[in-house]
């Protein structure tokens, strides 16, 4: 019997980006089946060009996200993927609506593409046209999608994740235990594997 184990994602998340490969290996590794659930997280762009005089709250700011950058960079780069961040990070809401709206298909080529499509293609995954081709590449009726009753599913969807305790992306709940980020995935593994 698998165990279940429910993850919430962002596509514009990069922690999120990066955590997929390594969880589907600790998916196939335990036998635990996934729920991928939309969540729409915070990402706030940092100008990372110094100001003339900045302060030391904002060079801070500045110093830690050009250092956050780069070990997203290194840890990409171990699992083979080119990763240049967004000069501004797109909203992703229609996008994690038809996540939500499709749940009763396989969402992982969807994610795969939506994922995809944000890093490297640099689409605006909150327009229609957008998640349209997504639909299309993956083989999505998009004549099934309604936007607005998606939007409204995943308005439900965020409230629930939020009285669970998310917080961010990607966050996991195994055996009603909450963990928020990829490096819990040793403790996730040992849940699985001790039941």
């Amino acid at each position: 019997m698998s165990t279940g184990l429910d993850l919430y994602i962002d596509f514009k998340s990069v922690a999120a980006y990066l955590a997929i490969k390594p969880t589907l290996a600790l998916a196939a590794e335990t036998g635990a089946t996934i729920r991928w659930l939309p969540f729409l997280s915070r990402v706030r762009s940092v100008d990372l060009t110094p100001a003339g005089e900045e302060t030391k709250g904002e060079k801070h700011i500045r110093v830690r996200e050009i250092m956050r950058r780069q070990l997203y960079q290194r840890y990409a780069g171990h699992q083979g993927i080119e990763l240049e961040f967004p000069e501004h990070f797109g909203a992703t809401d229609l996008a994690l609506a038809a996540l939500a709206w499709y749940a009763d298909e396989n969402p992982l080529p969807f994610v795969q593409a939506a994922f995809h499509h944000y890093w490297h293609v640099e689409a605006d995954l909150n327009k229609p046209e957008s998640v349209s081709s997504l639909l299309n590449q993956v083989g999505w009726s998009e004549r099934a999608f309604d936007p607005d009753q998606a939007m409204a599913k995943l308005g439900d969807l965020q409230t629930a994740a939020l009285e669970r305790g998310v917080i961010d992306t990607p966050a996991y709940i195994v055996s009603d235990q909450l963990f928020i980020g990829r490096e819990h995935l040793p403790w996730i593994r040992s849940l699985l594997t001790s039941g």
